[in-house]
This record gives structure tokens, sequence and C-alpha cells, in this order.
């Protein structure tokens, strides 16, 4: 499989970090979530979180984990996943 999309991010704040492409390893599959559309604003909570952490948020169940400058996601967490999700 390919995926291809860009990362061109806009709106809100410029976040070189955003992608507009996640990979999730489901339960029984590895899939790829690309989108298109708003690139933040989709948090109730934060409408400035890129809508790549939020959809992260959703997969993941729960707030992603910070980094240690309290503000930009963690790239490595310790921690499982609140509900494996599968494709189905």
């Amino acid at each position: 499989m390919l995926h291809v999309s860009d990362r061109l991010v806009s709106g809100g704040g410029h976040d070189p970090l955003a992608n507009k492409c996640i990979i999730y390893w489901a339960r029984g599959a590895l899939v790829s979530i690309g989108y298109a559309g708003l690139a933040y604003g989709l948090s109730k909570s934060n409408p400035n979180m890129p809508t790549d952490e939020w959809i992260a948020e959703k997969l993941w169940g729960k707030p992603i984990p910070r980094g240690r400058d309290g503000l930009r996601p963690a790239t490595f967490a310790m921690s499982k996943i609140s509900k494996w999700l599968d494709i189905g």
C-alpha cells in the first residue's frame, strides 16, 4: 500500500509537527488514515489542537501524553491505549 499526503497544515497557528496522515496499528490491521479539511478546531476543549492530534486522541481513547515542555505531544508513550480498536 502507498499513502501520499502533503504536510501543508494551515489555520490556527503553524505547527511544523502536524501531519495530514496518521498510521494506526489496529487490532489485526495496520491502518493509514489521511484527512483533508480543517487543520485545527475539532477539539472542543482545545481549539488550537491540530486535527492529527485530535484523531490520535480519539484512537488512543484519552488525551495524548505531553512531552517535557508540557506542550507538544510525547513522541513515545509507555502507557496502554484505553480501547484497542479494530477496523470493523
